[in-house]
């Protein structure tokens, strides 16, 4: 990372020490020093905090630990908690390696945590002192490819990261289910265009109807994917169908932990993306093609 933002880590861990509202002021001249707003519901998550308690304190005892995007270190504290032997925190946003670095001191002084400012997809094997056995990944967004999860773990595989190490959450699943929205002035986009480019993001149950079983889209395992994922099903878009709702679900790979987005089934810390169905295909069906590619994925209806 480069020198600036090495200055501000410096800067934000001394406020984080001493309070110190001179130093604040020089960090706040110098930029946004904002922690990124989405860390705030994910902590008070009860639901995805069990997740990864569960497993972490089934698996990491004795292990080296790795948790890619530690953020706030909420993944980091729950694998010491239960005896891992080291954690590497692995975290590209400067003011998240501060408050790690910050809220981990004495076990950075133990050398039992140890804080790598990288992005995942320029690790290389020279950041470790010892490989982990254990990876822990958060990489989910409300869409649960969007932050990057596949690119990283392709990284990761092709830089032989991942030949003893067991990774979790491993299994992803992506569902849709064609939806009725309420509203519909305030929510729908007509052309194919915005179909593709503008999902529509809430969490308000209120806002929309089921009325379309539940379908599998993708099911994949982060650590074995390569480049490119098409699927291509047939959605039967009913004259009250005006959206498609995603979710996801990640597991390990016995399926014996799950956790999931699907805000029609519980309180969630992410929201569902529903994407609008342009008016000229209502009341037909017609074959959907989802290309997973890159960080995201892509919609078309073929003609």
């Amino acid at each position: 990372m480069d020198k600036l933002e090495n200055l501000k880590i410096e800067l934000l861990s001394e406020y984080l020490d001493t309070g110190s509202v001179e130093t604040f002021n020089i960090l706040n001249n110098m930029g946004d020093v904002s922690i990124p707003y989405f860390h705030y519901p994910m902590l008070k998550d009860e639901r995805r905090n069990k997740f990864y308690e569960i497993f972490l304190s089934e698996n990491a005892h004795e292990k080296i630990v790795m948790d890619v995007g530690a953020g706030g270190g909420y993944l980091v504290a729950l694998a010491l908690k239960y005896g891992a032997k080291k954690v590497y925190a692995v975290e590209r946003n400067w003011a998240m390696v501060a408050i790690l670095k910050h809220i981990f001191k004495k076990e950075i002084a133990s050398k039992r945590v140890i804080v790598i400012h990288k992005d995942a997809l320029t690790l290389e094997k020279k950041d470790f002192e010892e490989l982990p056995q254990l990876i822990a990944q958060e990489l989910y967004s409300d869409n649960g490819v969007s932050e990057g999860v596949f690119n990283i773990f392709r990284h990761l595989r092709k830089n032989h990261f991942l030949e003893k190490a067991v990774v979790f959450p491993n299994k992803l699943k992506i569902f849709a289910q064609v939806v009725s929205l309420q509203n519909e002035a305030d929510h729908f986009l007509s052309s194919v265009d915005s179909f593709i480019v503008k999902p529509i993001r809430y969490n308000d149950r209120a806002r929309w109807v089921p009325c379309g079983e539940e379908i599998c889209v993708l099911d994949s395992d982060i650590s074995q994917y390569e480049q490119k994922i098409t699927t291509k099903l047939t959605f039967d878009l009913g004259l009250d169908a005006t959206g498609i709702r995603f979710w996801f679900e990640g597991s390990d790979t016995s399926g014996k932990h799950v956790l999931s987005n699907d805000v029609s089934k519980h309180d969630t810390c992410w929201a569902n993306l529903v994407y609008p169905i342009p008016k000229a295909l209502l009341g037909t069906k017609r074959e959907l093609q989802i290309i997973f590619e890159k960080n995201n994925f892509k919609l078309f209806f073929p003609s």
